[in-house]
């Protein structure tokens, strides 16, 4: 569920009128077309007839869907949150659908045959395996921005978020982390941690409360984070406790943060990872390029020589 705040200052869409959708692409978006070209109307799925108000534009233009006139058998109730795309598909459909994306891009912009690619696999946990997330902090409470634009979008409940770390969430007293303006949270499957981190202006002794009530309430450390363009890019401080906790990532351990990128469902990375590994085979030197922390790296170690691992990140 979420709550929507009043919209302000966006450009009004033409009147409703009613579209086919042909297909879903990337981002959840249904695609169909009229006299004009191209549509994208979020929520629509293939074979759907959908009321929708569609406003100008340049080139490819976007439609709200309103009104769900004909639905697929594939649709299911949802939530309606910017961090969930394809969530108002069954996860049976949610898996064939990413399987057409990764034959679309291979085809369209490749040009490559996609006649091998094979199903999707699936996650351990269709729901509840995200590890981490981000908020705005609002009077009103956490709150995602919402797709297009920085208004908030209020968050009662997430179902990809990780039960553990939603719990820690639920209780927090937005009121008590002032003059913080974003959190971030990471926790571990692993270990059933969490770390924080609260993004704001200012130095660390004005966090202090805001850190306090974190750990109050379970957290294993909290960070701190200047506002910047691009994303923890202006260095980050430790407030309290721990900066990092560790996750497994199928057959390796790894030190995970608040504020670092590492895959958000730590199943499926390992999952994942553990095919890659099958896949490079063996031999005397690999390169794992934008590696990170070297999760796939340290897969490879057992079958190379030598592991070369590279990353902008010096945190990673």
């Amino acid at each position: 569920m979420s709550t929507q705040f009043p919209r302000s200052g966006a450009a009004a869409p033409h009147d409703d009128a009613v579209y086919e959708i042909e297909k879903v692409v990337a981002g959840g978006y249904g695609l169909t077309r009229d006299e004009a070209g191209v549509i994208l109307i979020r929520g629509g799925l293939p074979g759907e007839q959908v009321r929708a108000a569609v406003r100008p534009a340049k080139g490819v233009r976007q439609g709200q869907m309103t009104e769900v006139l004909r639905p697929s058998p594939d649709r299911v109730t949802a939530s309606e949150l910017p961090t969930t795309d394809l969530a108002h598909a069954s996860y049976e459909a949610q898996l064939r659908y990413k399987r057409d994306f990764v034959r679309e891009a291979l085809t369209r912009i490749a040009k490559l045959d996609a006649g091998s690619v094979e199903p999707t696999v699936p996650s351990e946990s269709a729901q509840g395996y995200r590890s981490g997330a981000q908020y705005l902090i609002t009077p009103q409470g956490l709150a995602y921005r919402e797709r297009r634009g920085h208004r908030p979008l209020l968050v009662d409940h997430d179902p990809l978020i990780a039960p553990f770390v939603a719990e820690l969430l639920n209780r927090i007293d937005v009121q008590q982390l002032a003059p913080a303006q974003e959190i971030a949270v990471r926790g571990s499957f692993l270990t059933g941690e969490v770390v924080a981190a609260l993004i704001g202006p200012g130095e660390p002794r004005a966090y202090l409360r805001a850190a306090d009530h974190l750990m109050d309430l379970g957290a294993v450390g909290v960070s701190l984070a200047v506002p910047a363009g691009k994303r923890f890019s202006a260095g980050v401080r430790l407030i309290a406790g721990e900066s990092s906790v560790v996750e497994r990532f199928g057959g390796v351990d790894l030190p995970v943060s608040a504020v670092g990128f590492a895959q958000i469902n730590p199943q499926a990375a390992g999952q994942a990872y553990t095919q890659v590994a099958e896949l490079a085979g063996r031999g005397t030197h690999a390169t794992d390029l934008y590696g990170g922390a070297g999760a796939i790296g340290r897969h490879l170690t057992e079958q190379f020589e030598r592991v070369t691992v590279l990353d902008s990140s010096a945190e990673a």
